[in-house]
């Protein structure tokens, strides 16, 4: 995904795997992949680039859950 996005505005990824709920309970998401891109225009240009296809379909060879989306700005 790095490689794909990078020259879009991607400027940093981190990939989180759950452990558990805050009451010790199963995680609710088994993982969150959170990109960082340089501004609103970097994540546009990178969900509609040449490479998005790409990076989509190579989510799909290791999970068939369905995924969340949720776009955020600093506080």
């Amino acid at each position: 995904m790095k490689d794909a996005f990078s020259a879009t505005g991607l400027t940093d990824v981190q990939v989180l795997h759950g452990v558990s709920a805050a009451g010790g309970g199963p995680a609710p998401f088994v993982c969150i992949a959170h990109l960082t891109f340089a501004d609103a225009g970097a994540l546009q240009a990178s969900l509609t680039g040449p490479r998005a296809g790409e990076v989509f379909a190579d989510v799909a060879k290791f999970t068939d859950i369905k995924s969340v989306t949720q776009v955020s700005t600093p506080a």
